[in-house]
C-alpha cells in the first residue's frame, strides 16, 4: 500500500470521527475499517495513531477514542491523550465544537 493510499484512509477516518463526534456516537474497529477502505480492522489502529499524535500535539480533543473494541466498548491502549478516563476523553470530544466551518487542523 502506498503512502498516498494511507493518507487518504487517514483523512477518511478523521472525517468519520468528526461526524461521530457531532452525533455523540462511537464506532467499532470492525465497522470503521470498510468505511475508510482498510481491509482488516487491525490496521485501523495505525491510522488512528497518526490522528492521535497530531490532535494531541495541537491540543485538540482525542477523536480517536470514538473507535472502540466491539466487546469492551473502550478504545485501545494509548488513545486517551492525557485524559484520565475513557469517559473524560469521550466527553471532551463530544463537547468540542467540531463545526465544519472552523479551521480543520488535519486537512489545512
Amino acid at each position: 500500500m502506498s503512502q498516498n493510499e494511507k493518507a487518504v484512509q487517514i483523512i477518511a477516518l478523521y472525517r468519520e470521527l468528526v461526524t461521530l463526534a457531532r452525533q455523540r456516537n462511537t464506532i467499532t474497529y470492525g465497522d470503521v475499517a470498510p468505511k475508510i477502505g482498510v481491509p482488516h480492522h487491525r490496521q485501523v489502529g495505525q491510522r488512528l495513531d497518526a490522528i492521535a499524535v497530531h490532535l494531541c500535539l495541537v491540543g485538540l480533543p482525542p477523536l480517536q477514542v470514538l473507535v472502540v473494541n466491539q466487546e469492551s466498548r473502550r478504545p485501545g491502549p494509548g488513545m486517551l491523550c492525557g485524559a484520565v478516563t475513557f469517559e473524560e476523553a469521550r466527553n471532551r470530544v463530544y463537547d468540542y465544537d467540531w463545526n465544519p466551518g472552523l479551521f480543520d487542523p488535519l486537512l489545512n
